[in-house]
């Protein structure tokens, strides 16, 4: 797995949190949904990630020394393989606040990237409180409604790749079909904005790791520092 294709499951693992820091906001206005379930699979989607990525960049040997002196990661990778993983008899759930899961799991996630820093490229973890699927709900925007909320922000919104490009190419859209593709220059990327600053964040890093993924460059975006 290259560098790139790592990253993603980390940024994979940021937006887990840009999400539950979004449910934490906006619990009352999406209390008649199961958020127990939803955040479960938040959770979920959490550690068995940030297990990807430790098992891509550290060997199991290597882990198993590291978690009898580093209990950050010996906790993460305890919830992954008791919890998430497997449903241990013996796993014990601890409910906790908001706050401190969502401190926990930054701490935990800031503590991957350190770890394996050997092995990913330069990236920033820039959290905001969002979450594209719950955003819509709250706000009731249907397909329809959302198609007419691009076509007024976007001028462009509607043209194809032939049209914006001058020839046609194929949608890259998941890192995980790189393996199928032999020339990457038939495909390209969409950078689209998003319905809201936060959404356009989350699509144009989504965005650049498969442009670096697709065509081996090196490009990232993040929050200037007036608008963290």
């Amino acid at each position: 797995m290259t560098p790139w294709e790592i990253a993603k499951y980390l940024i994979d693992c940021k937006k887990d949190i840009d999400s539950i820091m979004f449910i934490s906001e906006n619990v009352r206005s999406i209390s008649n949904l199961n958020l127990r379930n939803i955040l479960d699979s938040r959770l979920r989607d959490f550690y068995i990630k940030i297990r990807v990525v430790y098992d891509k960049s550290i060997t199991k040997k290597h882990q198993k020394e590291l978690c009898k002196t580093d209990t950050i990661l010996e906790r993460t990778l305890h919830e992954v393989d008791k919890n998430y993983a497997h449903k241990d008899d013996d796993y014990i759930p601890t409910e906790i606040e908001f706050a401190e899961l969502i401190a926990t799991l930054k701490e935990r996630l800031e503590h991957c990237k350190k770890l394996c820093k050997e092995c990913i490229p330069n990236i920033t973890f820039d959290y905001v409180p969002y979450d594209r699927d719950l955003y819509r709900f709250m706000h009731c925007i249907t397909p329809s409604v959302e198609i007419e909320l691009q076509k007024k922000l976007y001028p462009n919104y509607t043209k194809t790749f032939n049209e914006a490009l001058g020839k046609n190419v194929k949608t890259f859209h998941d890192i995980e079909n790189i393996k199928m593709i032999n020339n990457p220059g038939d495909y390209g990327v969409i950078m689209e904005c998003g319905l809201n600053f936060y959404e356009g964040l989350q699509n144009r890093q989504d965005a650049c790791i498969r442009v670096n993924v697709l065509f081996k460059e090196n490009m990232w975006c993040s929050l200037k520092e007036k608008d963290k």
